[in-house]
């Protein structure tokens, strides 16, 4: 992966897109759960997550499949 890819941050919106449209609710339970990336507080009132580790987490969810 490169650099860019690693610091680019992502707002839910993309996230929900990227994850398979799951709802708000089920991916905050995910993450309590801790099943699921952690967001970064980039103001207040306002999260974001890290690209690298949303597509990391896609891949693991992927298991064995192309």
């Amino acid at each position: 992966m490169t650099s860019s890819t690693n610091k680019k941050l992502l707002a839910w919106i993309t996230v929900r897109l990227m994850v398979g449209n799951l709802g708000r609710t089920t991916w905050w339970r995910l993450i309590r759960a801790e099943q699921a990336p952690r967001p970064i507080r980039i103001s207040p009132g306002r999260v974001a997550w890290l690209e690298s580790e949303i597509l990391e987490w896609i891949d693991e969810r992927r298991g064995g499949r192309s």
